[in-house]
């Protein structure tokens, strides 16, 4: 092992070390929902038999089987009608090969996913991460509003809306979440709102998750090993130069 390796494995073990006593975290991502799991099924299904408006919820998973893919397990889900554009409304959220799809026709309406793990609570530490992500894969008839919410241990909320966002991926800095002061290192249920205003549209989305941005620690362990490897050269150096 030559000697810059060893002085990087070491550098890196120090910042771990030193997390471990400052009671930090390395943050890495953590997946709020990858809708793999069921591979296709309704989580919630509105019929022309509803009442309008149609408030309906539904759930995915339990606490002795739980989800693959999905924090604390369960991913519950609401559906409100806001107006019935014609004959036969329907809402509908349906889970299929990694996609979420919020499904309107003749009408416009919400959608809520939530996650708390069936109402025991998440129990999560986010504190080192900064941001939530969601990817939007298509929306046919006009930009989603979409809504992000977290409630934390002691029952604070809040949330962060974005509007006429664009395909691909969406972020939500939390520095961004407005309401009650959250701590993010005891968060128990987080939320996703989507509102459409467009009759008969239809939104997927995929990849739901928050992470962190570059971990301060190890940008420590790289800077140190950096430092110290440039001091190890030089010492080195100077040894194996002639005597005078």
């Amino acid at each position: 092992m030559s000697g810059i390796y060893r002085v990087l494995v070491g550098m890196t073990g120090c910042a771990m070390l030193l997390a471990v006593l400052t009671g930090q975290t390395l943050a890495a991502k953590v997946t709020i929902d990858n809708f793999s799991d069921p591979s296709a099924e309704y989580l919630v299904q509105s019929t022309s038999a509803d009442s309008i408006p149609p408030s309906k919820t539904g759930s995915q998973g339990t606490t002795a089987v739980p989800l693959s893919g999905v924090i604390g397990g369960i991913r519950t889900g609401e559906i409100t009608s806001f107006v019935s554009g014609g004959e036969s409304p329907t809402l509908d959220l349906l889970v299929t090969g990694g996609e979420f799809s919020f499904d309107l026709f003749n009408a416009t309406g919400s959608a809520v996913l939530r996650y708390n793990a069936g109402g025991d609570g998440l129990g999560e530490n986010w504190a080192s991460n900064t941001y939530f992500q969601i990817t939007i894969a298509s929306a046919d008839l006009g930009a989603p509003v979409l809504t992000i919410g977290v409630i934390d241990a002691d029952g604070n909320e809040a949330s962060y809306e974005q509007t006429g966002l664009p395909l691909g991926d969406a972020r939500f800095d939390f520095a961004s979440f407005l309401g009650d002061t959250v701590s993010w290192s005891a968060i128990r249920e987080v939320s996703l709102t989507i509102d459409s205003s467009t009759a008969s549209t239809d939104v997927v989305l995929t990849d739901f998750h928050t992470a962190p941005e570059p971990s301060t620690l190890v940008l420590f362990a790289l800077g140190a090993a950096a430092f110290f490897g440039t001091a190890h050269f030089r010492k080195r150096t100077r040894k194996s130069l002639p005597q005078s």
